[in-house]
């Protein structure tokens, strides 16, 4: 892959700084969104530089290794790709949210940042149009990606495949989401299935014949009232396919941010407390989110050695349109809400900031901003 940013490396008092001449006019406000924005979107921050009247940006690049050097000796594993795809696609997305140019992110691996404590990656943003597009940047990425991937891992080469295609098709970056999500969760990648586009109609077709609702959507409709009740209630519940809960074995203190998966940005999310800290991230992706020990019949699975006092359907975060609510399911270990305990099928109101306890499991509700 061949370098093609005009990057000055500097090191000042054992400090390590990346200058950028810019030689287009840069945006201020660009530079406002990203120091407002730096740690939700995992921006590395610049600073506006005008030394001897050219325009230069200036990244403090210490405590961040370049993805190019971590992978230089070593291949990337599943959950390490997953991680890395997902917290790329995720910035990118929601940098657009914030009216930056995604056009203007570096995606070259020499440029794209880890932490040291995780493999989240951190990108470097230019506020002018570069010559390549993000779309070939993506690509360029992905090309690195094949080269360091490990062959031994099946799934790991299939998800790039994947990626890559949705990126050379639409490059819908929503799709890329919910396909890296599900890899996470089911531990197997599933192509997301195109949807061929309607024919058209006949020239000649009567007019009852195109007021005549087509028969298969109608009877769909109960059905899917139906799974709807019976997942909330309990009722003629039949065996659905679920999520496997998805740990994180690349280092203990990496938490996966899945915070954007899902056709509504506005799901709120449940965190795992250990003491006053957050350990585990669980988006809430339905609106009846079910939680327990049967991977059966639950949306995410507890399974962890200290998780035996909740039950196989444990309990079900609900919402109605407008307000969540938890609902004990008959557990026997008992769910509580700041510390009140539900009787069996009663709900409870959740706001935000709420402790749901499952057994002894903690759990912080939190609604996005």
């Amino acid at each position: 892959m061949s370098e093609k940013y005009n990057f000055t490396e500097t090191t000042i008092a054992n400090e390590k700084y990346l200058y950028y001449h810019l030689e287009a006019a840069s945006i201020p406000k660009h530079r406002d969104i990203v120091l407002e924005n730096a740690d939700k979107l995992r921006i590395i921050p610049y600073t506006h530089q005008v030394p001897d009247g050219s325009e230069s940006i200036c990244y403090e690049i210490n405590g961040y290794i370049p993805l190019e050097i971590t992978f230089r000796r070593r291949k990337i594993n599943f959950e390490e790709l997953i991680l890395l795809l997902y917290g790329v696609v995720h910035t990118l997305s929601n940098a657009k949210k914030c009216e930056l140019i995604t056009d203007s992110f570096v995606l070259h691996p020499k440029h794209v940042y880890l932490n040291r404590d995780s493999i989240q990656p951190y990108l470097l943003y230019l506020p002018t149009m570069l010559d390549m597009t993000l779309k070939d940047e993506f690509i360029s990425l992905l090309d690195f990606l094949d080269e360091v991937a490990d062959p031994a891992i099946p799934n790991t080469a299939k998800l790039l495949t994947v990626t890559r295609d949705i990126v050379q098709d639409d490059f819908d970056m929503h799709t890329i989401i919910n396909v890296v999500v599900q890899a996470a969760n089911k531990k197997e990648v599933i192509a997301p299935k195109r949807v061929a586009k309607p024919a058209a109609p006949p020239a000649r077709q009567s007019a009852p014949r195109q007021a005549t609702p087509p028969p298969a959507a109608a009877a769909k409709q109960p059905e899917q009232k139906q799974g709807f009740l019976s997942k909330v209630f309990g009722f003629g519940m039949k065996q659905q396919e679920a999520p496997d809960d998805f740990v994180p074995t690349i280092d203990d203190r990496t938490m996966i941010d899945f915070t954007a998966y899902g056709d509504d940005d506005n799901r709120p999310v449940l965190f795992v407390m250990e003491g006053v800290s957050r350990t585990v991230q669980i988006p809430v992706t339905t609106d009846a989110f079910v939680l327990g020990r049967n991977r059966e019949q639950v949306d995410f699975c507890f399974d962890g050695p200290g998780d035996k006092g909740i039950s196989r359907v444990h309990a079900a975060i609900i919402f109605d349109g407008s307000n969540y609510y938890v609902i004990d399911k008959g557990s026997a270990g008992g769910t509580f809400v700041n510390d009140t305990r539900l009787a069996p099928s009663v709900s409870a109101q959740l706001k935000n900031g709420d402790v749901i306890r499952l057994y002894t499991k903690k759990l912080l509700f939190e609604l996005p901003e």
